[in-house]
């Protein structure tokens, strides 16, 4: 079994903390090349990261959403996203990430277009599960 990806970012999408099976997942030798950076700056669809945005901002845990992030060498990688809003006891909110890669996992686009893609669709909150998989 694979380490577990996790970031903690900010309510603005500034990345916190990364561990080191992020890190390594998307290419980057150290937390310094990553910390510091824009949540979104990872995607390679703009559109994706609204609508992570939009699951932060709610502050509902949510599962499974299927993302596409670019990995430091500019190549893109298949990521299954989940997280949840987490309080210190003070004014500011951060989040904490899950990623996995399902880059291996998924179809190849050779096989007459079976391979999922991430459309946008009003429905996507009711289709996706309110409990957290982060403990």
């Amino acid at each position: 079994m694979l380490p577990t990806a996790l970031c903690r970012c900010d309510s603005a999408g500034q990345l916190l903390d990364a561990n080191p099976a992020l890190l390594a997942m998307l290419g980057f030798a150290s937390a310094g090349e990553l910390l510091g950076k824009h949540l979104g700056a990872l995607y390679a669809d703009a559109r994706q990261w609204f609508e992570l945005a939009d699951h932060l901002r709610s502050a509902v845990p949510f599962n499974g959403l299927i993302v596409e992030w670019m990995r430091k060498d500019g190549s893109a990688t298949e990521i299954r996203v989940s997280g949840r809003a987490v309080s210190d006891g003070g004014k500011e909110r951060t989040f904490e990430l899950f990623a996995e890669d399902v880059t291996e996992r998924a179809p190849s686009s050779s096989n007459s277009g079976s391979r999922r893609k991430w459309r946008p669709s009003e429905d996507l909150r009711a289709a996706l599960p309110t409990t957290s998989i982060i403990c």
